[in-house]
């Protein structure tokens, strides 16, 4: 036997879906590529891969290809990092909300560091380029020595 209900309730003692939106708020359906709720994207792993992609094979080209086919992964770590790190120091050039900015700064420092110590990793960093022009210049000036004076052996005290 079903128990008497109430006009304008279901059997569950709920009142059907009228069809009006809830408390007056009226959202715009979605579309493709609606942006409206992405603040800066920082957090974002669809955002960033595009640009986290084209990093990767910027930092795979300076690697010699066998170096970066063995060490894909931190390659494409160390992208990844630059691409949050470039798109959240953009988002602190002109902060909108301070919590946000707060706590996007705090990330953005660490994520700069571990970038830094990818990069430190694959040899990719100014003191290592400095450090691999010299030895190429050492090794031009040796070649031309040789070129020039043939082998010279080396001299020692005794």
């Amino acid at each position: 036997m079903v128990a008497d209900v109430p006009e304008g309730f279901d059997r569950g003692g709920c009142r059907p879906a009228s069809g009006i939106p809830a408390r007056g708020y009226r959202w715009e359906p979605f579309r493709e590529g609606n942006q409206v709720s992405k603040k800066h994207g920082a957090y974002s792993a669809l955002t960033l891969a595009p640009r986290a992609e084209e990093l990767r094979e910027l930092i795979g080209s300076q690697l010699d290809p066998s170096d970066a086919q063995e060490f894909s992964l931190l390659v494409s770590t160390a992208a990844a990092l630059a691409a949050q790190t470039e798109r959240a120091f953009l988002a602190l050039q002109d902060p909108v909300d301070p919590a946000t900015s707060d706590r996007l700064g705090r990330d953005a420092r660490g994520w700069a560091k571990l970038w830094l110590a990818a990069l430190k990793s694959l040899n990719l960093t100014p003191q290592a380029a400095r450090q691999a022009a010299r030895d190429a210049g050492h090794l031009r000036l040796a070649q031309h020595l040789a070129d020039m004076y043939g082998e010279v052996e080396e001299v020692t005290d005794g």
